[in-house]
């Protein structure tokens, strides 16, 4: 299996989405990575926290630029644009990223990249 990406920009998508598990969440969150093929032609990259989750309005908000959710408009740290970047990027691998959400009970960001045709070295 060969998926095609530039390491220093996929470094930054997992790293984006793994920054927002930790910061928005409690010290005792777990937080899982799992990788699955999906169809033959993805790799779906799965980061799952049992954290406090999204209400409706920050989901439907997550990828605009500047868009800070209730709970991190407590702290100043970060931009807004982590989310909007980590989408862009996966988009320029051809990919696409879903997050599904219930308040607490957590959060998965699926990032689903194509599989070229092929066998890996």
């Amino acid at each position: 299996m060969i998926v095609n990406v530039d390491p220093r920009w996929f470094v930054r998508m997992i790293g984006n989405v793994l920054d927002n598990a930790i910061k928005h969440n409690n010290p005792e969150t777990h937080v899982r990575v799992r990788t699955e093929r999906v169809e033959n032609n993805a790799l779906t990259v799965h980061i799952i926290d049992n954290g406090k989750g999204m209400n409706e309005e920050t989901l439907t908000k997550l990828f605009d630029r500047y868009y800070r959710g209730k709970s991190s408009q407590e702290r100043t740290e970060g931009s807004g644009l982590g989310m909007t970047i980590t989408k862009e990027l996966v988009h320029h691998h051809g990919g696409s990223i879903d997050v599904t959400s219930k308040p607490g009970k957590g959060t998965t960001v699926s990032i689903h990249l194509p599989i070229e045709d092929g066998e890996s070295p």
